[in-house]
């Protein structure tokens, strides 16, 4: 099992990278917990993010997501896999928060491959009912994917995307 960093692993990338299926496999092998942030915020908010966007708007999601990323660092040991939402980095202070409780990892998958991905569960994905207006906006995140974090290439199978995270943590 490789070493893993001390702080938290934050997964970032663009909605459909697999951040939440490739957390869970990195969590496991490095034997830790892990936690998708979105789940958090609708346990907290005992809503779904389409319902907290719905009723409190993007704003209200994203201070809810602040929230939830900023309680993380004072979970019980050892720290978690974390599965963050595509647009946490859109948040001021957010990616300085992240870089500065442990290890930031950009899962990089094309464009297209990530909005094929994304089709299939539209209802989960409340900024993707305008198409166009999704597609620029997932171009605008990339940069500050790149700034953050620490890039994987997201193609390929669960066991290879997993290796290449332990691979860079170790």
């Amino acid at each position: 099992m490789p070493a893993a960093p001390s702080g938290i692993v934050w997964l970032v990338g663009l909605p459909g990278c697999g951040k939440s299926t490739v957390g869970a496999a990195v969590a496991m092998r490095l034997r830790r917990p892990f936690v998708d942030l979105d789940r958090e915020i609708e346990s907290a908010a005992a809503q779904t993010v389409a319902g907290i966007f719905a009723t409190e708007g993007e704003a209200g999601f994203r201070r809810r997501e602040s929230r939830a990323l900023r309680s993380l660092v004072s979970g019980p040991p050892p720290p978690p896999v974390v599965a963050c939402g595509g647009g946490v980095v859109e948040r001021e202070g957010n990616a300085a928060f992240m870089t500065g409780a442990g290890a930031v990892i950009w899962l990089d998958l094309p464009l297209e491959k990530a909005l094929a991905r994304c089709r299939r569960q539209p209802e989960a994905r409340p900024l993707m009912a305008e198409t166009a207006a999704y597609r620029r906006r997932l171009e605008n995140r990339i940069p500050l994917y790149r700034a953050v974090g620490s890039r994987v290439d997201a193609q390929g199978s669960l066991p290879e995307v997993a290796a290449r995270v332990l691979s860079l943590l170790a």
